[in-house]
């Protein structure tokens, strides 16, 4: 008598085999014989599964598997512990977030961390009184540091396009 698992429709036939299947030159006759048997019984078990009808015709609910198969891979090993790992651990060290935005006392809102509108971006512009650097600001021809501020922002923005025209540059030659 065949074992059924219908969930992943197969049939498991644990009788054995008749001599004539066995010998060095088997009846081919005699295995296609059994297979048939053992395939008409497997539908003979799906045909009487629950069913409801579909928009496509009738529809089986399969039953859950009653054959545990096994992983085409083997279970995934723990990896080790990294060095800074194993440390942060020892001490407590916790990775904690930080905030992408901080508060800017002299605007008196959020700003970025980093980027553009950056909280460190144009302070002087903020500050009504700029100190002065000896032996630099405190002569009468001196830079107005306003201005000085603006120049050094215009600069370091044509610097970073530089930049970054010469990566893309660099970029599409690596492509090619």
């Amino acid at each position: 008598m065949p074992d059924y698992d219908l969930h992943y429709l197969m049939a498991t036939n644990l009788e054995p085999l008749p001599e004539e299947a066995t010998l060095s030159t088997p009846n081919e006759h005699v295995l296609m014989q059994l297979a048939v048997k053992t395939l008409a019984s497997l539908c003979k078990e799906f045909v009487m599964l629950p069913s409801t009808s579909g928009p496509m015709g009738p529809v089986a609910t399969l039953p859950e598997p009653r054959t545990l198969l096994p992983r085409e891979k083997p279970l995934p090993e723990e990896k080790p512990l990294t060095t800074w790992e194993k440390f942060a651990k020892e001490k407590g060290i916790k990775k904690r977030s930080r905030s992408q935005k901080v508060f800017d006392e002299k605007t008196g809102e959020y700003r970025p961390r980093y980027g553009y509108r950056r909280r460190t971006d144009n302070t002087i512009e903020f500050d009504p009184i700029v100190p002065a650097k000896p032996g630099v600001d405190d002569y009468t021809g001196a830079e107005d540091p306003f201005t000085r501020a603006r120049r050094e922002k215009k600069e370091r923005v044509a610097k970073n396009k530089a930049q970054q025209a010469a990566n893309i540059k660099r970029a599409r030659a690596v492509k090619k």
